[in-house]
């Protein structure tokens, strides 16, 4: 696998279309959705490493960040169950992402934290961290 992020980009967002519900909008493209809305944002230059040798690797780090629409009690409960685990019912943004961790092979590994949160807004992120190997790699 070359380290192309817009294959990334695509794989991510084919998954969180795939698992989220309809009303949510998902961007990855940088273009601006209207809320509800799942935004993906690169936080910094991606990290490669022992890029020109047989066993390449490339860290990518990013941002997810949760915007339900509004700041009523119903943007409170959907970014709830955004942020819920094991819902079963399409909404939870975690297990949109765990779905496939490796997104269709388009990464080597996943790791998810959180980020911020913003009661006043009801935004929130979800911190992302991807590593994938060049093609061929063996470690």
């Amino acid at each position: 696998m070359a380290f192309t992020l817009s294959v990334i980009r695509t794989a991510i967002y084919d998954q969180l279309r795939a698992n989220l519900d309809r009303e949510t909008n998902v961007s990855v493209d940088g273009r601006e959705m209207p809320p509800p809305v799942i935004r993906f944002e690169l936080t910094s230059t991606p990290d490669y490493w022992e890029t020109f040798g047989v066993d390449g690797m490339c860290a990518v780090e990013a941002r997810l960040v949760l915007d339900p629409g509004g700041v009523d009690e119903s943007a409170v409960k959907r970014l709830d169950e955004y942020l819920s685990v094991g819902t079963g019912n399409n909404s939870s943004v975690i297990d949109a992402l765990m779905a496939d961790k490796t997104f269709g092979g388009a990464v080597d590994a996943l790791e998810v934290r959180p980020g911020a949160y913003d009661a006043d807004t009801v935004t929130a992120e979800l911190l992302l961290r991807f590593v994938a190997r060049k093609q061929g790699a063996t470690t």
